[in-house]
């Protein structure tokens, strides 16, 4: 599958909407808040996680990079009952159907970073908010596009000299490379 932060987010939202069951919005639209209850989501970037890895070349000498990407996923509750509806939807990651839904986006559930109460008074009334965070892992496939990603084909290399079991001297070898695929 190929690697879209627009399908990684759907699918998200897809997940978190249909188990809190209350009005989600991605966080920072500008547009005014929904009234409370009301939750707001906001991903982090992606990071790399190890070595991506390049594909076999193809017949025409063409090659794709593929790698594990990490983010966080940030979720805001805010009115009563937050601290339920967080357990829920944690809860909902250990499920088939949540995790079939998810993998169907590419995405994988890695671990929970945090959860807390982050009630504060706004303008002389507290309002009531939780705060959880998620780590989710992606495969970033097909970032390159193979027709773009040149490798290169060393297609012949001769080696002229002599050893008679000692140790080979490089300035005593003479090394001819033919053309590589362009």
């Amino acid at each position: 599958m190929s690697f879209s932060s627009n399908t990684i987010q759907d699918a998200l939202y897809d997940w978190v909407y249909g188990i809190a069951a209350v009005t989600t919005v991605w966080r920072y639209l500008n547009a005014p808040l929904p009234n409370a209850p009301f939750m707001t989501l906001n991903m982090t970037g992606f990071q790399k996680i190890g070595w991506d890895y390049q594909s076999p070349t193809n017949d025409a000498g063409k090659a794709a990079l593929y790698g594990n990407r990490e983010f966080i996923l940030e979720i805001n509750y805010y009115g009563s009952g937050g601290l339920d509806k967080l357990e829920k939807l944690t809860t909902s990651l250990q499920s088939f159907p949540v995790n079939q839904q998810l993998a169907a986006s590419g995405i994988v559930y890695v671990d929970k970073v945090s959860q807390q109460n982050v009630t504060e008074l706004v303008e002389s009334a507290y309002e009531e908010r939780h705060m959880m965070e998620l780590k989710f892992r992606v495969s970033n496939q097909g970032i390159t596009d193979p027709d773009l990603f040149d490798t290169g084909i060393i297609s012949t290399v001769e080696i002229a000299g002599e050893n008679s079991g000692g140790v080979i001297d490089p300035e005593d070898l003479e090394v001819t490379v033919g053309e590589p695929y362009t």
